[in-house]
């Protein structure tokens, strides 16, 4: 049984991670990355094995997500092993003749493999007589390297590798070996141990080699420092061509997203006798490129400083592929990226390489949000809103729907006679990255009728038909599940046929081509999803979920009490004016008759 030899932080979902493999000498069983505690069976590829029998040495996964090798050998000719290759994402198999046959072997022997982080496709495989390290460049072409050979009692019992490329080899005489990648020899170190004691060799997670040792009845560690035991070992010999290498990797993972890259510098000091340079390894994507940006030497007496600074990039488009899912499948992955000097040598000072590996697609916790800097974050909590039935779709009953305050906080607050655009910015967890410029769409759960689009299919330039709710199929299927990424295909390229251009065109953008209208007959509370639409924007499904508040409704007049208040108003005039003249009539007859 085994499970992976690498696992970077947030490099897979977790799942990934808890896969299994588990064999018998003529099956093996890989365990479900949704459910790790059910198997299934994996039928080798009878085109590409032998007539005969065949028996299962060894199997590992390998460093890229979806790849695993088995090592397999007629059971009449163990030293005929073949490496099968297994890419379970695409389904591809493919075959690589290893060169255990032109060793010598112990009799009903078993090889083992381990896949290693590497700039190329790098695999280590051994027995106890040998340990080979097997490359293939970015041509495909393969090279096999002999790392040890011997006979008994000097066996191999163990091999363990860390992140950097270096091999530490046990045998059975409690003597080591170190070897390295791009290296074709090995060192041989002492541990410490007479051959009697019982030792095992352990890198832990800062790449640092400890020996554990059996004490009596409990275990011991103890810190080997083998980068010490090379310099001893080595001297007063000096191999390495060059003085001082450094470089501005320091994660072991990094992401890339569309539109994105990666700026990495390394430079190195060497004698002006040598000629050196900084070599550039990289597998795992066809899509993923890089570029010197600059790039320079200065000297002093004698000493050279090399200089390099280089831009990682992807060169992908979704047109350049049938459909959306092929495309995201040959673009997507993880990519290894090695920065290694032209020669180097077991005693050239840390880091004498270094291993990166680039996770090209969805960074985690990567999403977007609503602006809402000229709206304000303050408003009374609210627990519900109401729908009135005149702005429902085909509704005969208004809605008492529920206000998510925890997911919608306070609603953007919209005047009812002003044109709206929502405008979203794209956030790692709480750090902002960047606006959102790119096409995006909104919908609400239920169908209304309060607000429409202001712009037209040829106001926004549309040279075909353009995209809308309608021909999507809304309302007729739930909003959600029709208008993504996958078939967004933008009205900006022509196509034979007419249309009109009068249609209202629904897909919206910060340049405000088209922004929505409001009815004009209440305020209201609109809660909006957006999506984003454009597929080159970013691997990450972008949606979010937002309240708007219209307000500024003109108030409507009530005619009747109007009508009662003029009517009342102009009643006590007509009193007021009776009452007058009558006393004005009496006071003018009561002077008359006094004359």
């Amino acid at each position: 049984m085994k499970g992976r030899d690498w696992c970077s932080t947030g490099q897979y979902r977790r799942e990934e991670n808890c896969v299994l493999l588990v064999w018998t000498d003529t099956s093996l069983y890989m365990s479900f990355p949704q459910a790790p505690d059910l198997f299934f069976e994996l039928t080798l590829p009878a085109v590409l094995l032998p007539d005969n029998p065949i028996v299962i040495h060894h199997a590992a996964y390998g460093v890229r997500d979806h790849l695993l090798g088995v090592l397999v050998s007629p059971a009449d000719a163990l030293t005929q092993v073949i490496l099968l290759q297994h890419d379970w994402k695409a389904g591809d198999w493919s075959k690589v003749v290893l060169h255990l046959q032109d060793q010598q072997q112990p009799d009903d022997f078993r090889a083992s493999l381990m896949y290693q982080v590497a700039g190329l496709p790098t695999a280590v495989y051994w027995t106890p007589f040998t340990c080979f390290i097997h490359t293939k460049d970015s041509g495909g072409i393969s090279d096999t390297t002999l790392l040890y050979a011997t006979t008994t009692p000097t066996t191999c019992i163990q091999q363990v590798t860390e992140s950097q490329g270096n091999i530490l080899i046990l045998l059975a005489n409690n003597k080591l070996l170190l070897g390295k990648i791009g290296l074709k020899s090995t060192v041989q170190l002492d541990s410490g141990f007479s051959a009697d004691a019982n030792i095992t060799l352990v890198f832990d997670a800062l790449q640092e080699s400890y020996i554990l040792f059996l004490h009596g009845s409990s275990v011991s560690r103890r810190k080997f420092p083998f980068r010490n035991e090379v310099q001893s070992a080595l001297y007063p010999e000096n191999k390495c061509q060059y003085y001082h290498f450094e470089h501005n990797i320091s994660f072991d993972l990094y992401y890339m997203d569309l539109n994105e890259s990666l700026i990495i510098w390394a430079y190195i000091v060497h004698h002006e006798a040598f000629k050196e340079d900084i070599q550039v390894f990289m597998h795992g994507s066809t899509v993923i490129r890089y570029k010197a940006v600059t790039a320079s030497l200065e000297g002093a007496p004698n000493v050279l400083a090399l200089n390099k600074t280089l831009s990682l990039y992807l060169e992908s488009k979704p047109a350049q592929y049938a459909t959306y899912a092929d495309w995201i499948s040959n673009t997507t992955g993880l990519v290894t990226f090695e920065l290694r000097p032209t020669h180097s040598d077991f005693d050239c000072a840390s880091p004498v390489q270094s291993f990166t590996q680039v996770y090209v697609g969805c960074k985690p916790g990567r999403h977007i949000r609503v602006n809402r800097e000229e709206s304000g974050t303050e408003c009374e909590p609210r627990n519900n809103y109401t729908i009135p039935a005149y702005f429902l779709l085909n509704a005969t009953d208004g809605l008492l729907l529920d206000y998510d305050w925890d997911v919608l906080g306070c609603p953007l607050a919209v005047n009812i006679k002003n044109n709206f655009v929502p405008h979203f910015d794209l956030y790692d967890g709480d750090e902002f990255i960047k606006p959102v410029t790119v096409d995006f769409v909104l919908w609400e759960d239920y169908p209304r009728t309060d607000f429409s689009y202001n712009g037209t299919m040829a106001q926004a330039g549309c040279l075909r038909q353009a995209q809308s709710w309608q021909s999507m199929g809304y309302p007729q299927s739930a909003p959600y599940s029709l208008w993504s990424p996958q078939n967004y295909a933008p009205c900006f390229t022509w196509a034979a046929g007419t249309f009109d251009g009068t249609q209202p065109y629904e897909v919206l953008n910060s340049s405000g081509t088209s922004s929505i209208l409001w009815s004009q007959r209440q305020d209201a509370i609109h809660v909006f999803t957006a999506r984003i639409l454009d597929p080159t924007f970013s691997f990450c499904p972008l949606e979010t979920q937002f309240a708007v508040y219209v307000y500024g409704a003109p108030v409507a007049q009530d005619t009747t009490t109007m009508a009662i208040a003029v009517g009342s108003f102009v009643m006590a005039i007509l009193i007021g004016l009776g009452f007058s003249y009558s006393v004005y009539r009496k006071l003018f007859l009561e002077a008359c008759k006094a004359m």
